[in-house]
């Protein structure tokens, strides 16, 4: 039984050798033949040189066509192959980066050009975009590298362009921005030899271009000088340096701003003071101040105030300015808590002689005189002093509580002139 099967397997293969033998015999004769005719045909003479040629173009016609264009391009890829590293890719990114070397703006009678010189290269520039009265343009694949090294800019180049100028964005771009003084200016591309140019021509502004729903903000200072400003806090610092120039956060309240306020205490006078907050005055005997959280420590000409000891509230009758240090001060204070401290300076005598008495009345049967009287002593002046006195006589809109109080204080000075 086996081995009838063994041998129908056998002849089944002999069968199917027989078959692919056939197969390869037949394809070797038709490329006998095929070969055999093309011998046959150089052998013709009736074969002319003509048409062979003809017969050659029309094999030609059907054949694949290699123009100049694509030789061309073979010899580029050749002379630049595809980058396999990132320095090669690199370098041809930069190889490829026009460089502007120039900016000129020259300016006519009709319109202002804009000319941007390369060191070689096309320049495109991309669609332009308005912000505001600007007219805004990019140029990609580019860099400014101006003899100077700084990005150019021209205020005023021609009536109507407030300025011109041309920086570097990050990407290897290039920023052109030309700003109008009342409109969008309007500007037309040209591209020459080497160089951008940029006719512009100022825009005209129209009854549209006005926004009336615009947000005007008006920032109104004092001047270096007046008597709002005060340069530096001497008392709490204890040196001459200028505020802006320390690392500290001070704020003066000068006496011209307690004058104009109208203030009898200092409650009203820290509300000038940003982060400062009145905390509580114990019967009206004294006050307790926080900055930053924290309760603020009290000072009297850079020295701790001893208000345990006299137990009553800070009379601003010989107050000249109140200087508010927030943040740690313990570098210049000794122990104090975080928040800061605040600073009373008293006024201190003058040189020249100086009279003041004023009145001050209000509700609940409020009055208030003050005197401050100041001057030389001496006929050279090295002598000099300064009177403070105030009375307060005040009701409150509770039944029961009145309020006196008496203030003065005297001060001299004696200095070598």
């Amino acid at each position: 039984m086996v081995c009838g099967v063994m041998l129908n397997q056998l002849r089944l293969l002999l069968v199917v050798s027989s078959v692919f033998s056939l197969v390869s015999l037949s394809a070797i004769e038709g490329k006998a033949e095929e070969v055999s005719s093309g011998e046959a045909i150089a052998s013709d003479p009736s074969t002319t040189p003509a048409a062979a040629v003809s017969e050659s173009e029309s094999a030609a016609v059907d054949s694949p066509v290699i123009s100049v264009a694509a030789i061309n391009n073979a010899d580029s890829a050749a002379a630049n192959p595809p980058a396999t590293t990132v320095e090669e890719w690199r370098a041809q990114i930069t190889q490829s980066r026009v460089t502007i070397t120039n900016v000129r703006v020259e300016a006519t009678a009709a319109v202002l050009q804009i000319v941007l010189e390369t060191a070689g290269g096309e320049l495109t520039l991309t669609a332009t975009q308005t912000v505001g009265e600007a007219l805004i343009a990019e140029i990609p694949n580019a860099v400014l590298d101006l003899p100077e090294g700084e990005p150019f800019e021209q205020f005023g180049p021609a009536e109507g362009i407030a300025l011109v100028s041309v920086t570097n964005l990050p990407g290897d771009r290039v920023q052109i921005s030309i700003t109008g003084t009342e409109a969008v200016p309007q500007a037309q591309i040209s591209a020459e030899a080497g160089s951008l140019v940029l006719s512009v021509v100022p825009g005209v502004a129209t009854a549209t271009d006005a926004d009336d729903d615009a947000i005007q903000v008006v920032v109104t200072g004092e001047e270096a000088g007046s008597d709002y400003f005060v340069p530096n806090a001497r008392s709490t610092l204890r040196t001459d340096v200028d505020i802006r120039d320390t690392p500290s956060s001070i704020q003066v309240i000068p006496q011209q701003l307690i004058e104009d306020q109208g203030a009898t205490n200092v409650q009203e006078i820290v509300r000038n003071a940003s982060g400062v907050n009145f905390e509580r005055s114990a019967g009206g005997r004294n006050e307790f101040f926080i900055i930053r959280g924290f309760r603020a420590e009290t000072f009297r000409n850079g020295f701790r105030d001893d208000r345990f000891s006299t137990r009553t509230e800070t009379e601003l009758a010989n107050i000249d300015q109140v200087e508010v240090l927030r943040g740690p001060a313990s570098i210049l204070f000794g122990r104090a808590e975080p928040s800061g401290i605040i600073n009373f300076v008293t006024k201190q005598p003058l040189r020249e002689p100086f009279y003041e008495v004023e009145f001050t009345a209000g509700s609940f049967d409020f009055y208030r005189p003050t005197l401050d009287f100041s001057g030389p002593l001496t006929d050279d002046g090295s002598l000099a002093y300064r009177l403070n006195a105030a009375y307060e006589s005040a009701g409150s809109f509770r039944d029961g509580i009145e309020t006196e109080r008496f203030f003065y204080r005297t001060h001299l000075i004696l200095a070598n002139r």
